[in-house]
């Protein structure tokens, strides 16, 4: 994506197999997060911020329906997993 910072560029196939399945599952970036998340068993609580009612909205709606099967990704480094070490990359 043009929006990515470029010090994401190492990681090219990993966002290519990620936007195929999203475009191919017609679901957004958010919808698949938010989805994946409900998804866990061990999961009874997501804590989002917003900047907006409408925001708001909108994480509520993405939130709702199933999550298709996920391809098996390759092991992902954790440094792109966590935010934190983003400014390290």
């Amino acid at each position: 994506s043009s929006e990515r910072p470029e010090r994401f560029a190492r990681f090219a196939e990993i966002w290519k197999s990620w936007e195929c399945w999203l475009h191919e599952n017609e679901l957004s970036p958010l919808q698949a997060c938010l989805r994946y998340v409900h998804a866990q068993s061990g999961v009874s609580k997501v804590v989002v911020g917003v900047d907006s009612s409408a925001q708001l909205r909108d994480i509520a709606a993405a939130s709702a329906g199933a999550l298709p099967d996920m391809p098996a990704w390759p092991e992902i480094e954790p440094s792109l997993i966590n935010p934190s070490t983003w400014s390290s990359l």
